[in-house]
């Protein structure tokens, strides 16, 4: 497995995502930022970037090195964004966990805006099962979400490594 680089970026046509180390040299703490036009965007854009740390890759070596033979579901729903992209992240972390980090891609088939303007959100992980599992990480605190001035969704948490890089 390759080491990544702690501050880092992941793009695709949609939405991008970067990671920021903290500030001292023994927090373990990593910002993640992701970006969309849309919520889907915002919330695909923050799971890649939450499995490019948790598996300590780059994602563009994810993506070119890994095939997916197998899946696994993973779903969550909250009353806002923010909340919806904790469930979806702790269902992606408990199956990284249960099926190893053979498990690198992310595929949302869906989400729905609830009548209380929260979201509910489904889809899989993508990849090959018999890969150790990651080492652990946790998000930490609230999920913050906020538009920019041109109107593009930023999704910000910390996250924190176990024996961070």
């Amino acid at each position: 497995m390759n080491s990544m680089s702690m501050t880092g970026e992941g793009r695709d046509e949609r939405g991008t995502f970067r990671l920021d180390r903290g500030g001292a040299a023994h927090d373990a703490s990593v910002e993640l930022v992701a970006v969309g036009r849309e919520p889907l965007d915002a919330l695909i854009a923050g799971l890649r970037g939450l499995i490019a740390l948790a598996l300590r890759e780059d994602p563009a070596a994810l993506d070119a090195t890994r095939n997916g033979t197998a899946a696994v579901p993973i779903k969550g729903r909250g009353g806002d964004l923010g909340a919806t992209f904790s469930h979806v992240a702790a269902e992606v972390l408990g199956q990284l966990d249960d099926h190893g980090a053979g498990f690198a891609h992310v595929r949302i088939d869906g989400m729905l805006t609830a009548d209380d303007g929260g979201y509910s959100a489904w889809g899989y992980l993508v990849g090959e099962p018999g890969w150790d599992s990651p080492a652990p990480i946790d998000v930490l605190g609230p999920v913050t979400v906020e538009a920019d001035e041109t109107g593009r969704i930023l999704l910000r948490c910390a996250i924190r490594q176990e024996g961070g890089r």
